[in-house]
């Protein structure tokens, strides 16, 4: 038998970045995620992107929006054991094919872990209820909290327009873990290459 080949995952076309000291933490975005995603429901939890609040910040920018990157090699569908996670052919966004999840799943939440070993909280989430997982999907390329979020700290740019800022790797693991090094995991680094991104985007 030979070596095993790498899989290739196509690049996603677009992608969420923000800026944390615009945001007010009105949690807004989760709402708007949550009543898209579920016929109307406002509830946080069924949110796709959380907003985190640090109580020792000591300014009114303690609020940080913590979304889904999108990853070049997503942790999420290499620990998925049920293939429910597919690459969408119109947007690139990482989605759950909720009949499959629904259908196979036993609920061990292999996607979660894998996430949470690079992101904290992990970007996808599963609901014990329907019995299914769910993440970003970036909203078939209009993300609703990006057009909710009335102080601008969230936008969807291209993968065009996030190389020409300068803050896209090609490898997300081997860029970050070399920029920011350890003892940070390999993806942390996405938060602060964002941040730095955002006021070079063309608006």
């Amino acid at each position: 038998m030979g070596p095993e080949k790498a899989m290739t995952i196509p690049e996603s076309r677009g992608y969420l970045v923000y800026d944390p000291s615009l945001c007010t933490g009105c949690h807004t975005c989760e709402l708007i995620c949550s009543a898209h995603h579920n016929n109307g429901i406002y509830q946080p939890s069924f949110s796709r992107i959380q907003v985190a609040d640090n109580p020792f910040g000591g300014t009114i920018h303690n609020f940080e929006p913590k979304i889904c990157y999108q990853c070049h090699d997503p942790k999420c569908m290499s620990g998925c054991t049920f293939d429910a996670i597919y690459i969408d052919a119109d947007t690139g966004a990482r989605r759950v094919d909720k009949d499959t999840c629904q259908q196979k799943c036993d609920g061990s939440k292999g996607c979660i872990e894998a996430c949470s070993h690079y992101f904290n909280p992990p970007r996808i989430f599963y609901d014990d209820q329907r019995k299914v997982a769910f993440m970003c999907d970036l909203c078939n390329g209009d993300p609703q909290c990006v057009k909710w979020c009335s102080n601008g700290t969230l936008r969807y740019v291209s993968l065009a327009a996030l190389k020409e800022a300068g803050g896209y790797e090609q490898n997300f693991e081997e860029a970050y873990t070399k920029d920011f090094g350890p003892p940070h995991t390999p993806y942390e680094g996405a938060n602060q290459t964002f941040e730095r991104v955002y006021p070079n985007l063309k608006k």
